[in-house]
Formats: structure tokens, sequence, C-alpha cells
């Protein structure tokens, strides 16, 4: 659900509205009744949304390590941690720093579908990005989620709906967990929009 409002929260600013329209014809050309696979393979565009609105609200973003006596962690600086040591890894910190996301805090689902070369997410950015954990901590339910964030989404844009309001009082605020959340709730307006406004 948080991810769900999140999407919702930057798909529905007018800053974002070509992103909107993208994710509107991409699901249009899905077909009246599109099946599980072209769901579960299909949506490039949707899915760099959903990674744009996770980076940016991440629910998840730290893991607790124990590096047991005997072994050793190194880390990217070249330093090496020697257990038994307690090891807190944040890999949403990256999500924000500017040398690996530029432009951080801007809604830009292009750099999913870009190749870095077209100047999309470095390979190193991509590494570091991890929405549902890693190793042994990953997210059981991650294929379920994905397929789940992608119906909802598919559902609300079939629907002809769109969501209005007030841009100045709404944005995301640094929690602890989850580690950044939509203000209020997203108190917003569900509106039907015409034809010519969708696609």
């Amino acid at each position: 659900m948080l991810v769900s409002t999140a999407m919702l929260f930057y798909l529905g600013s007018s800053r974002n509205a070509e992103a909107l329209a993208k994710v509107r014809r991409e699901v249009a050309s899905l077909g009246p009744e599109p099946s599980a696979e072209q769901i579960k393979e299909g949506l490039p565009y949707l899915v760099a949304c959903v990674n744009e609105a996770q980076r940016l609200c991440p629910v998840v973003g730290q893991i607790a390590y124990t590096l047991p006596k005997g072994s050793s962690a190194t880390l990217r600086d070249g330093l090496v941690i020697n257990g038994p040591v307690q090891v807190l890894s944040s890999f949403s910190n990256w999500y924000r720093d500017p040398e690996c996301f530029p432009d951080p805090t801007r809604f830009s689902p292009e750099r999913w579908v870009k190749t870095e070369e077209e100047g999309g997410a470095t390979a190193f950015a991509r590494k570091v990005f991890r929405p549902f954990g890693l190793g042994r901590h990953v997210c059981l339910g991650e294929k379920l989620a994905w397929q789940s964030l992608k119906a909802n989404m598919i559902c609300f844009i079939r629907s002809s709906s769109a969501l209005r309001y007030d841009e100045s009082a709404i944005h995301s605020d640094s929690k602890i967990f989850p580690e950044r959340v939509v203000t209020n709730g997203l108190p917003a307006k569900v509106v039907r929009v015409g034809l010519e406004q969708q696609f």
C-alpha cells in the first residue's frame, strides 16, 4: 500500500503529467484483457515508475547483519571490518546521493528505462537499488508484490481515474519505518478524466 500511495502521489503531480500519459499509453497497449504473462513480463515504463516511487519513498532501506567471529567484510572504500560485529547496511542512503542518482529528488522513471550510455542509472546505482532487500533478508513476497503493484496501477489507469490534490500541502517526509512516507496519507479526490486527457 505504501508504494501504491507513493506511485499515485508522484504520477498525480502536475510535474509528472508526461509520465502518467506514458503509463496510460503503455497500459492501453495491453489490449482489453491482458494475460498474466503480459502483466508479469511487460510494462517496462510502469516498472520504471514503481522503481522511482520506491527509490524516493523506500519502505525498507537498511538491513542489519552479524559478522561472526573469524569473518570479515570489505567496504567499498577498501576498509575491512572483522567479526564479531553487528553491521547496519543502509543502501537507501545512495537513493538520494547525487553522485549515484543525478537530481536525486526528482521523479524520473527514464533513469530506469534508459541505458547508462543514454543517461540512465549506472550499473552501480542499479546494484545498490534494493527496495525488497537482498540476500537472506530479501522479501519473500517480492514477485507477488510486483504483480499486485502492476495490477493495482492497471485497474486505476483503466478506470479513467486521476488524483487531484493540493500539491503545495503534500510531500514526502522522513520516518524510521517506512523510511519516507507521503504526508497525511495523501488526501486526494479521485476524479474521472475524459478520453482526450488519457492518451
